[in-house]
């Protein structure tokens, strides 16, 4: 509750806007996180269904095989034809 006695209504003002401002920077947030959570649970669904081995690598392993497909030309291409095809729709 607010102590209206020593407060005059601009502070009064303020700090109910800033609260309102506070919450509604945590709602986006979590909105944030939650639709990084469930695209990040589909990439990794779809990318165990085609490559079950997929668990067995260690994280060392996974960062030269993804980097080893990053310099491939056939993605890089494919990358450039999603970017042109965002872009035109």
């Amino acid at each position: 509750m607010i102590d209206l006695s020593e407060k005059s209504r601009e502070e009064i003002y303020r700090e109910k806007k800033e609260g309102e401002l506070k919450l509604a920077k945590q709602k986006e947030n979590e909105w944030k996180r939650r639709k990084d959570k469930e695209r990040k649970c589909m990439i990794g669904g779809t990318f165990l269904k085609y490559f079950p081995d997929a668990l067995l690598f260690e994280a060392d392993e996974w960062d030269r095989i993804t980097q080893a497909v990053i310099d491939t030309d056939a993605f890089k291409n494919t990358i450039g034809g999603c970017k042109v095809w965002m872009v035109s729709v």
